[in-house]
């Protein structure tokens, strides 16, 4: 699966950018691949808490900001991308 330079091989469940393997957490990964599957979609951060935190007793909408944001600076350290876009009051789509 690939959208724009970011590569998803689901054999290895391994994220690259532009060739480069990606480090995430279990977490950032589940979080990348729901955005993956909703590509241009707008998600809410309650649907994100619902999918990607499903096991998680700290279900807390600024859990999701904390992880989008984390997520953000090793998908696009420079900033320049904008592959998460936030849509005030509404939540994020991936583009």
């Amino acid at each position: 699966q690939k959208v724009r330079d970011i590569v998803y091989k689901a054999s290895q469940k391994k994220f690259y950018v532009d060739e480069q393997e990606v480090a995430l957490t279990h977490l950032e990964h589940d979080l990348l691949l729901e955005f993956f599957r909703n590509k241009d979609i707008l998600l809410s951060r309650e649907y994100l808490l619902e999918t990607v935190w499903e096991d998680s007793l700290d279900k807390k909408i600024k859990t999701v900001n904390v992880a989008i944001k984390r997520l953000k600076a090793k998908i696009d350290p420079d900033g320049t991308k904008e592959y998460i876009k936030s849509v005030r009051g509404e939540g994020y789509m991936f583009c």
